[in-house]
């Protein structure tokens, strides 16, 4: 049975349905979308096509021997090379009529703001493209054969257990596979020789030397929700470990559950080559149309340091 609204109630009741028009932001992006991004954000290339990336073995030490050592031996710099072009070139386009998205807004502001809501959700379809690059060269690294460090020896709760007899097992296996982070950490400080994983052999292989600051640890949110926060929590203000080293865990659902992927920050690199905010008014229609262009690249950087940690046995839920 329809519903008879004198003119009064009947403007009265469009007037609030528009007054309190609310526009639910879906999208809010995690921290960890946000870190994944900063972490392996690189360097701009505002010309040219691409970006070269130059690395070069140590040279060698020779020791001095007076009247025989000559100085006129040519040693030149063995010099590995890798080209990283520019290769995504993407659009994303929005359309609009304020003229005749007028007659459902009480006012100009509140079309506003609704264009505003579309024009950030542009912002946000980029930020989660550049993601879902950033992973497809996260699962080439994992297929390519990276240097691998097992975690073994973690054990399994009994059948049953008590609260205390869990709580000790997870915080067991939790302490052991961080350790074998730290350790990880502090060997590529003294030099490891680790896989190129640009390549499915595991024939070539180079020295890595790298910081702890710049390393960050790829985890499953299943596998970091697993691992006893209140343990790292403990451990990270304790004296069993210096302040120097501080792993910076990034959740990516890349990685399978029981693995870590540790990188270095600059072996996964992407930047713009240009990015273009643009609009032009059809008036054959009167749409407004919106266009953000964006071009970039993304790869990794074969000889940066990569490993991969394993969990056998995993089983610290």
């Amino acid at each position: 049975m329809p519903i008879t609204l004198n003119a009064n109630k009947f403007i009265g009741t469009l007037s609030n349905l528009i007054c309190y028009t609310f526009y639910k932001d879906n999208y809010h992006l995690g921290d960890n979308i946000d870190a994944l991004l900063d972490a392996f954000r690189s360097d701009d290339t505002i010309n040219g096509d691409g970006k070269l990336v130059l690395t070069s073995d140590l040279p060698v030490v020779k020791d001095l021997v007076v009247n025989t050592s000559t100085l006129l031996t040519s040693v030149p710099p063995a010099i590995q090379e890798q080209y990283i072009p520019v290769t995504k070139f993407k659009y994303i386009q929005l359309t609009v009529n304020r003229y005749l998205m007028r007659g459902g807004f009480e006012d100009e502001y509140a079309m506003a703001n609704l264009i505003s809501y579309l024009l950030n959700n542009m912002r946000i379809a980029k930020r989660l493209q550049l993601k879902s690059d950033i992973e497809t060269v996260i699962t080439e690294i994992l297929t390519n054969n990276p240097t691998t460090q097992t975690v073994a020896g973690l054990t399994k709760p009994t059948t049953n257990p008590t609260a205390v007899e869990l709580n000790a097992v997870r915080t067991y296996n939790t302490n052991l596979i961080y350790r074998t982070l730290l350790s990880v950490i502090q060997k590529l400080g003294l030099g490891y020789e680790l896989n190129v994983t640009d390549k499915t052999s595991d024939n070539d292989t180079f020295d890595a030397y790298e910081r702890p600051d710049n390393i960050v640890c790829l985890i499953s949110p299943s596998t970091m929700a697993s691992m006893d926060v209140d343990t790292l929590a403990t451990l990270l203000n304790s004296n069993k470990i210096t302040q120097k080293i501080n792993v910076n865990f990034i959740e990516n659902e890349t990685i399978d559950d029981g693995k870590v992927l540790l990188l270095s920050k600059d072996k996964i690199q992407y930047g713009y080559f240009y990015q273009v905010a643009t609009s032009f008014f059809d008036a054959s229609n009167l749409n407004q149309q919106d266009f953000l262009h964006f071009s970039y690249y993304c790869d990794q950087i074969e000889r940066a340091p990569a490993v991969l940690i394993v969990c056998t046995n995993f089983h610290v839920a």
